[in-house]
């Protein structure tokens, strides 16, 4: 078993106009090749320009979610 620790914003890129659809879809596709895989996935959307006043993070599956807060 694999443990992946995923930059989210920098696999998803700067191409995208719909940010929110882009992490949704990543985190999707992420939690499917965790299930398929058998790897423990977290995925880091850090909040460096636009994050919350506090941390946040959920599990799905064997995929962890985490956005940073901002700063």
């Amino acid at each position: 078993m694999a443990y992946l620790l995923i930059d989210g914003y920098n696999l998803i890129g700067t191409a995208h106009h719909d940010l929110e659809a882009a992490r949704n879809d990543l985190v999707e596709k992420l939690c499917r090749y965790s299930g398929l895989r058998g790897h423990d996935i977290t995925v880091v959307f850090d909040g460096w320009k636009n994050g919350l006043p506090v941390e946040n993070s959920h599990r799905i599956g064997r995929t962890t979610v985490i956005y940073s807060k901002l700063g």
